[in-house]
Order: C-alpha cells, then sequence, then structure tokens
C-alpha cells in the first residue's frame, strides 16, 4: 500500500526522540527512510519506545568518523531528499556535513536539523534533555503536581512538539522545492516545540501586564475546582470530570444526591470567588464516587450527559473501542520484542493512506542491500565491515 509520501527518499542520521519520531512519520506515509546509526547501533535502542520510533525504517551502520564512512553518506545523499540530523554544536562541521557544505553538492536536499535551544543558541553551554529543556521554557512551572514548586512531565513535551514542527517544515519544504526546483534547511528546537505546546498562554498576550507576568494557575488534583477534577471511586481507579455548564452542574448534583440550589456561586467559574461552597461540595462528590467502582460511575455520568473522562493506565486506551474503531491502534510481531500493540496511523487520508510497514530493524540489518545499491561489491562491503566502518 502506498502512502502520500511514496517516492521520497529520507536519510535519519538523528537519535533521542525527536529525529526518530520526524523520520517514523515518514516512513508510515510511504518514504523510504533509512536509519543510519554508528557500527553497534543507535544508544537508544535500549529504550523499548525505539521499536515504535523506529518501524517502517531500514537501517545501515556507519562510522560517520572516517572517510570511507563519510563517503558512503555523500553517494546516498545523490538520490536522498531529506537529511534528518539532531547533531550537537559543531558536530555537524567537523564531520563535513553542515548545511554549509553539503548545500552547493546537493542543491535538492531538504536539511532537516532539530536542536535543543535552537542555532545560534545556547547548545554549547548548555545540555538538551528533556527535562532541562522543560525547565527553561517554563513548562514544569505550568504543570501542577502533589507538591509544592515546578514539576517535571515525564511526557517528553518539548521533544514531541519539536518532531511536529519539523515534520510540518519538511513537507512545506517540499513543496516549495516542486515549484523552486533547489532544497534548503529546516530548523527547530526542543526549545520551539516546549513554547509551541505553552501556545494556549499567547492568547493572553493581549493583556500581558495582567496575565503573563502572573504565576501560573494551574492546580494539583484536589486543590483546585471542584467540578473539573479527578476522583478516586470504589476500585481505587479515576475519572475526571468537567462540569463546564449549569445544566451538567445540576444533574452532577442530581445524580450524587445534593441540591444545586445550595450551591449559587458554582455559575459561571466553578466557583471562583466562592471557595467556601466549593469547600462544601468537593467532599460530596469525594463520598459519592468512592461509593462505586470508576467504569461504573463512567456510564451513569455518561448517561446523564455530564463530561467524563476515565483515567485508563498508560495504552490502555490501545484496546478501547473508540481507538479500534478509527484504527488508532494496531499489531505487529517485533523480531527482538514479540508480538506488539502500537500506535497506528493518527492522520488519515482517503487515498494513498500510507501504512506500517514492519518492525524496527536490527542495528546494521540493510547494509549489504544499500551498498550494493550504490554500486560496492561484496570484497568492498567486507573489507569496510573488518575495519570498522560498518
Amino acid at each position: 500500500m502506498t502512502g502520500p509520501l511514496d517516492g521520497y527518499k529520507v536519510l535519519d542520521l538523528s537519535w533521542g526522540v525527536a529525529g526518530p519520531l520526524v523520520a517514523m512519520l515518514f516512513a508510515d506515509y510511504g518514504a523510504d527512510v533509512i536509519k543510519i546509526e554508528p557500527p553497534g547501533g543507535d544508544p537508544f535502542r535500549k529504550l523499548p519506545a525505539y521499536a515504535v520510533w523506529n518501524r517502517g525504517k531500514r537501517s545501515l551502520t556507519l562510522n560517520l568518523k572516517t572517510a570511507p564512512g563519510r563517503e558512503i553518506l555523500y553517494r546516498m545523499l545523490r538520490g536522498a531528499d531529506v537529511l534528518i540530523e539532531t547533531w550537537s554544536a559543531g558536530v555537524g562541521e567537523r564531520l563535513g556535513l553542515d548545511y554549509t557544505h553539503v548545500a552547493p553538492r546537493f542543491p535538492q536536499l531538504i536539511h532537516c536539523a532539530i536542536s535543543a535551544y535552537g542555532q545560534p543558541g545556547m547548545d554549547r553551554e548548555h545540555r538538551g534533555y528533556e527535562a532541562l529543556v522543560q525547565a527553561m521554557s517554563g513548562l514544569c512551572q505550568e504543570q501542577p503536581g502533589f507538591r509544592d514548586g515546578p514539576n517535571f512531565l515525564f511526557f517528553p513535551v518539548a521533544s514531541y512538539g519539536a518532531a511536529f514542527n519539523a515534520a510540518i517544515g519538511v513537507v512545506a519544504a517540499l513543496y516549495h522545492r516542486g515549484s523552486s526546483g533547489r532544497g534548503c534547511r529546516v530548523e527547530t528546537s526542543m526549545a520551539g516545540g516546549a513554547l509551541a505546546s505553552l501556545a494556549l498562554q499567547t492568547a493572553w498576550a493581549e493583556h500581558p501586564s495582567a496575565n503573563l507576568v502572573t504565576p501560573s494557575h494551574s492546580s494539583a488534583p484536589g486543590k483546585g475546582a471542584p467540578t473539573a477534577d479527578a476522583y478516586r471511586c470504589a476500585d481505587g481507579r479515576y475519572l475526571y470530570i468537567h462540569t463546564g455548564a449549569r445544566g451538567s452542574f445540576e444533574r452532577l448534583c442530581k445524580l450524587i444526591g445534593c441540591d444545586a440550589a445550595e450551591f449559587p456561586g458554582y455559575y459561571p467559574a466553578h466557583f471562583v470567588g466562592h471557595p467556601e461552597q466549593a469547600a462544601r461540595f468537593r467532599p460530596l462528590v469525594e463520598k459519592a464516587f468512592a461509593s462505586r467502582p470508576m467504569l461504573e460511575w463512567a456510564a451513569l455520568l455518561q448517561h446523564e450527559d455530564i463530561a467524563v473522562g476515565p483515567c485508563l493506565e498508560p495504552g490502555e486506551m490501545l484496546q478501547h473501542e473508540q481507538a479500534l474503531a478509527n484504527e488508532l491502534s494496531f499489531h505487529l510481531h517485533d523480531p527482538q520484542l514479540g508480538p506488539l500493540t502500537q500506535v497506528g496511523l493518527t492522520i488519515k487520508f482517503g487515498a494513498s493512506p500510507g501504512e506500517v510497514r514492519g518492525a524496527a530493524p536490527a542495528a546494521g540489518r540493510d547494509n549489504d542491500e544499500i551498498l550494493l545499491s550504490l554500486g560496492y561489491s561484496a570484497d568492498q562491503i567486507d573489507h569496510l565491515r573488518r575495519n570498522g566502518i560498518l
């Protein structure tokens, strides 16, 4: 089955989260993606998520610190459309593979660079770890937790934001190349991904003195509005409710056995300005939800048209009827890990829909096939392997 990116060739020289995820999206939607990793394999192979980020790709191990290794890459660039890299500052220049060196030889190439903070910038002084970027971007301050102070989001928001920014940038550059005939450099960063994830806050920019300079108003569970919070049920599982209008609040009150008229300060803003009423209302909800299992409460709330979200365990959504109906999950066999359930293709196309074309490859699985296609003989490939190039 072909996809909308069928016919494009992508060289994935990245590691970490953001770059491999971009390349995975291109592979899912039809591109021929070759993962180029050092001899011995990508250091991120030890992470279980590797099996997702690198699915559908081919793998070539290559020592780019050697002249023969770089020559192999140059041969590959002749027919490539996109190069994706996540090198630290100065690495590309030392290898002679930065955009300044590559663009004159391969003017058709889209060179996608994903850094921690952007170039020019702080990459030489500051490590590009997810937690550090989140801290500097303000994401940790915005995230509530069960303790005071900034909290790290274990979900890698900065990396995922950078990945989707890069994917949009590369597709736009390919579209522009169709009319101009020339490639270009596409650059984004984890810091940019984090700030893109904070885009909701830019809605306050019309009144910066009143909003942007004040601390976050996010609240930890049990400390915010009792009508928009998570509650523990009889079986120890949680659900999240959000009664955003008077009607749903009144239906919730009826369901848990209290009188909405006793809480006139609820509407229109979840008891804002009425902390005493909020403090009286919360224990009623807690006691009610503690009386039945989570799924039973979820069904009751849905029946009464009260917004509810069951708090599922990670991966549980992949088995949910909604995900299955929309083909958001699928099963494949990984040679290393066995049967896996993964997230499917989340963008749907009426024509050329794309597909997951296989599990993540073993390091260097496609060395011989790729090098033979570049004109290397079997003897030359053996020589490269013996000398640590592959």
